[in-house]
């Protein structure tokens, strides 16, 4: 573990062995049973790796169901340390977003926001709204062409069709994120088919 990160809030022993095993690589999964902070897990790594200048920025796909987007900017509060400066939208899609959030967006995409003011830019959608040619996967694009990204997937087992239009758009924008997580609690739901 990098003796440098100083956690905000303390982990539990299986946070931070995950953490422990995930900070360094460019690909992980978080297979972690539901309840165990996976989310606290994800939020570490990415506070690990933009203070030591690997990313700029946090790409949360979460599945539209209850507030688990939401629920993932609530915990960027709980768990980010004070020491990092944030900038965070939670958007469903471009249709139908409120006036202020189109305008956080659109600073966040801005790669002339200073890093030192914007801090680590933050988008948490859901993953519904990721499809290959709409206005808000051209806007995440462009996001992870321009900043060095953590992605992460939360259920990431809604992507498991390989000819799902929001897989094919999960993995392209993968292909240019330096770092990418997926997170689930119920890694095979329906059998262990479900895995592969």
């Amino acid at each position: 573990m990098p003796p440098a990160y100083k956690f905000h809030t303390k982990p539990f022993a299986h946070q931070r062995r995950a953490f422990a095993l995930s900070h360094d690589l460019p690909a992980f999964a978080f297979l972690m049973e539901q309840g165990t902070g996976k989310t606290k897990v994800g939020i570490d790594t990415a506070a690990d790796l933009y203070e030591r200048d690997l990313i700029d920025a946090l790409l949360i796909a979460a599945p539209n169901e209850g507030d688990v987007p939401d629920n993932w900017v609530d915990q960027l509060g709980i768990h980010l340390p004070k020491r990092i400066a944030r900038g965070a939208v939670r958007t469903a899609s471009g249709q139908g977003m409120r006036a202020k959030g189109k305008k956080t967006l659109q600073l966040i995409l801005d790669p002339r926001w200073p890093r030192e003011d914007a801090g680590l830019r933050v988008i948490a959608i859901n993953i519904e709204a990721i499809r290959v040619g709409s206005r808000m996967f051209v806007d995440l694009l462009r996001f992870c062409r321009q900043f060095r990204v953590l992605f992460i997937i939360d259920e990431s087992t809604r992507i498991k069709s390989h000819s799902a239009a929001q897989t094919k758009a999960a993995i392209k924008l993968g292909k240019n994120c330096p770092y990418r997580r997926i997170a689930t609690g119920t890694l095979s739901p329906n059998g262990p088919l479900d895995v592969y």
